[in-house]
């Protein structure tokens, strides 16, 4: 179960490599934002390589549990 509360999403399409770079979006946005983190990061894994052989083609969801400064 995921605990209610406020949280910074993040849709994207690609592979692993393209990862670490939205990761580092989120938590730009969360800054720059006046917010803090204040759970772990959460992903969803919405069109997988079960459903295409193109890694190009996967999306992935990060979120974070985030609230105000």
């Amino acid at each position: 179960t995921i605990p209610a509360g406020l949280y910074a999403t993040l849709i994207f399409k690609g592979g692993r490599e393209e990862s670490l770079k939205n990761y580092q979006i989120l938590l730009e946005w969360i800054n720059r934002n006046n917010y803090i983190k204040i759970g772990s990061l959460i992903k969803f894994y919405h069109l997988t390589t079960f459903h295409t052989n193109n890694h190009n083609n996967l999306i992935s969801e990060f979120q974070i549990q985030i609230e105000s400064l």
